[in-house]
C-alpha cells in the first residue's frame, strides 16, 4: 500500500542531500519548505478536482432545465403516439441525468475522503497564517523606523499582499460552497416542477419521483474525515475567530510593547 507520508519524507531527505545541506537548522527549513510546497500542490489538485465536478453540475442543471421545460410542453400534446415516444425519450434522459448526478456526488465524497488530511492541514495553515499576517503587518506598520523606510510603492505592495493572499484563500475555499449551491439549484429545479398535468406517462412520472427520492435520501454533505462538515456557517465562524485572535494579539502588543 502506498504510504504518502513516507514518500514525502523520503523526497525531502533526498532533496536536502541533493542541495548539499549539512547544517541542521537549514536542513529543517528546507524540509518544511518542501513539505509546504507539496501540500500546496495537493491542495491545488483537490481544488481542480472539485472545479471539474462543479462544471459538470452546471451542465446537468442546464440539461435538467431543458428537459423539464419539454415535459411541460407535453401537456399540450394531443397525438398519443408522439406523446408516448417523447415521454420515453425524456425518461431515458432523466435516468441518465440522475445517474450522472449520483456519480458526481459520490466522487465529491471520495475526493474529500482522499484529501481529508490535507484539508485539515490546509485549514490550520490558513488560520495561523492569516492571524500571523495581520499581526506582523500591524507590527511593521506601527514601527516608526519601518514607516519612515516605506515608500508609496512599499505600502501598495503590502496592500496587494493582503488582497492576493486572502483572495487565494477565498477562491480555494469557495469551490466547496459553490458545489453546495449548484446541488441546491438542481434540487430546486425538481421541486419547482413537481406538479404536471394529468395524463403524464407513468414511466416518466416514476423516473421523476425516483430522482427526487434519490436526492432526498442522499443530501449533499461534504465532511472531512468524519470530523466536521464543510459549510458556510463554519467558514464564517473561522473568519470571526481569525479577526478575534488578531485583535487580541494586537491589543497585547499595544499594552506591553
Amino acid at each position: 500500500m502506498f504510504d504518502l507520508v513516507k514518500q514525502i519524507l523520503t523526497n525531502c531527505y533526498y532533496y536536502a542531500r541533493l542541495m548539499g545541506v549539512i547544517n541542521f537548522e537549514i536542513d529543517l527549513k528546507t524540509v518544511i519548505s518542501t513539505i509546504t510546497a507539496q501540500v500546496n500542490v495537493i491542495v491545488s489538485q483537490y481544488y481542480f478536482g472539485l472545479l471539474n465536478i462543479h462544471g459538470h453540475y452546471i451542465l446537468i442543471n442546464e440539461e435538467l432545465r431543458v428537459l423539464l421545460d419539454e415535459m411541460r410542453s407535453l401537456e399540450t400534446e394531443r397525438r398519443k403516439g408522439v406523446f408516448t415516444i417523447k415521454c420515453c425519450e425524456l425518461a431515458d434522459q432523466l435516468d441518465a441525468i440522475a445517474e450522472i448526478q449520483f456519480q458526481l456526488q459520490a466522487l465529491v465524497k471520495q475526493i474529500t475522503s482522499i484529501f481529508g488530511l490535507q484539508i485539515i492541514t490546509m485549514s490550520g495553515s490558513y488560520y495561523m497564517s492569516s492571524v500571523a499576517l495581520v499581526y506582523f503587518c500591524f507590527i511593521e506598520l506601527r514601527s516608526a523606523e519601518v514607516t519612515r523606510m516605506l515608500t508609496f510603492w512599499g505600502r501598495v505592495l503590502i496592500v496587494l499582499e493582503f488582497v492576493c493572499y486572502f483572495t487565494d484563500i477565498h477562491i480555494t475555499v469557495h469551490i466547496t460552497y459553490a458545489i453546495h449551491e449548484v446541488h441546491a439549484t438542481l434540487v430546486n429545479l425538481l421541486s419547482n416542477h413537481t406538479v404536471f398535468g394529468n395524463g403524464l406517462d407513468e414511466r416518466l412520472e416514476v423516473t421523476l419521483k425516483n430522482f427526487q427520492i434519490q436526492l432526498a435520501c442522499n443530501p449533499m454533505k461534504i465532511t472531512v474525515l468524519g470530523m466536521y462538515e464543510m459549510k458556510k456557517s463554519r467558514a464564517i465562524a473561522t473568519v470571526s475567530s481569525v479577526v478575534t485572535s488578531s485583535l487580541v494579539l494586537i491589543q497585547y502588543n499595544i499594552q506591553n510593547f
